[in-house]
């Protein structure tokens, strides 16, 4: 363990080395086909997501984003950070890069235990292998995380409000796998780019899921996109799967369908085709 500064934080990382740290991205899949259906409703009780929003211990504002480096941990302690008053504070709906983020997670890093204010506009990205822990967005303002690079990545709990965009966007190749969240009011929750400046075939698997208003996952059909969704609960979903024909700048990815078609929208249990 040592100790690092970010500005206006002295924080704790444990360097983990490579070794330790080797993950695979080999598929997984869920046998269980347990769901929580509530549509229409307002909440959506889940044993097994948490959707009490935590209470803040502290607060930091960045003036800058905060690089936690390659396979180290950056344990937030549930404090509430931002970029209150700088470059990075929430613009509205204007797609900005890393340098926006509160947080930068390199290669193997990982966040865990934070609360991400709304004086923010890029939540956080990661530059490639990734794990997020029990993190949680007050109010996003453009994405909540951004997933670049290759590599799997790993959303464990936490929850996400008012993100009028997207939860999830998902830039880079490869596969992202997401447990345990709770998303209340959002445009889509998971989103494959759909007009990146360099496509890839992108993979979500999505399992013990909470969500309230919204598209729950957009793939790209065309480049053989796959979302699967088991274990849920929704309440006011009008659509659970667009899905697109995506592209390559400078043009916009156009609807092919809507709802439920293997192998690249699977609802475990229900067919909401």
């Amino acid at each position: 363990m040592r100790s690092i500064t970010i500005p206006g934080l002295v924080v704790a990382i444990s360097l983990v080395s490579a070794q330790s740290t080797k993950t695979t991205s080999t598929r997984t899949t869920s046998t269980s086909t347990i769901k929580w259906q509530a549509s229409g409703g307002v909440s959506c009780p889940h044993p097994s997501v948490n959707t009490k929003w935590p209470t803040a211990t502290g607060s930091t504002s960045f003036p800058t984003a905060s690089l936690i480096p390659a396979n180290a941990i950056f344990d937030g302690k549930m404090a509430l950070f931002d970029r209150k008053g700088s470059s990075g504070d929430c613009k509205g709906q204007a797609e900005q890069d890393e340098a926006a983020a509160v947080f930068i997670l390199d290669s193997g890093a990982t966040l865990k235990n934070a609360i991400i204010g709304p004086a923010q506009a890029e939540g956080v990205h990661c530059r490639g292998p990734c794990t997020i822990e029990n993190v949680w967005w007050e109010d996003v303002c453009e994405d909540a995380a951004t997933f670049k690079g290759t590599g799997p990545r790993y959303v464990r709990g936490g929850g996400a409000k008012e993100a009028s965009d997207k939860v999830f966007q998902h830039n880079g190749e490869g596969w992202l796998h997401i447990d345990g969240f709770y998303a209340n009011k959002f445009g889509k929750f998971y989103r494959s780019c759909g007009n990146c400046s360099q496509q890839f075939q992108r993979h979500v698997n999505i399992t013990n899921f909470v969500g309230i208003q919204g598209v729950v996952m957009g793939v790209n059909q065309n480049y053989g996109d796959t979302a699967i969704l088991s274990n849920y609960c929704l309440a006011k979903i009008g659509v659970i799967c667009t899905r697109y024909e995506g592209c390559v700048k400078p043009c916009e990815a156009g609807e092919i369908g809507e709802g439920a078609l293997a192998p690249y929208c699977v609802v475990n249990g229900q067919d909401w085709s």
